[in-house]
């Protein structure tokens, strides 16, 4: 992994060799922890898989995980009708039964999630989502 700082980012690249033998170099970009702080303030949550079979499902292999969030926000009820009649599927619920994860089935890998793998995931360990991206990308 590489990583630089530049004006309060910082910019890490992961290399990494796929089993299909398919090299593969991701980047993101985070912003810095303030001065003086411990953390970025996340906190992990109880997740379900609702729906089986679903992406989310074949990735994770179990219907309860905990992954870690940034935030409170969610998806308005309001529009949750809509969205499933444009084809999407929410397949993951927090505790409270509000939706964590949306698929569009019929995407080679279209998934949305409410937690950020990025938080718990490592170049010697990257999350189970991250991989499954990568791997969709070399097939």
């Amino acid at each position: 992994m590489q990583e630089a700082s530049i004006g309060g980012l910082y910019e890490h690249r992961h290399y990494r060799r796929l089993q299909s033998g398919v090299s593969v170099s991701t980047n993101y970009v985070r912003s810095a922890p303030a001065r003086g702080t411990a953390s970025r303030a996340s906190h992990r949550d109880r997740m379900d898989i609702i729906q089986q079979p679903s992406r989310a499902f074949g990735i994770y292999q179990q219907s309860r995980v905990t992954e870690a969030f940034r935030c409170k926000y969610g998806l308005n009820p309001e529009y949750q009708r809509m969205i499933h009649e444009a084809g999407l599927r929410i397949t993951g619920e927090d505790a409270h039964a509000q939706p964590r994860i949306i698929e569009l089935p019929e995407h080679p890998f279209y998934m949305g999630t409410l937690f950020v793998p990025q938080l718990s995931s490592t170049p010697e360990h990257p999350h189970g989502l991250v991989n499954a991206f990568l791997e969709s990308m070399s097939s």
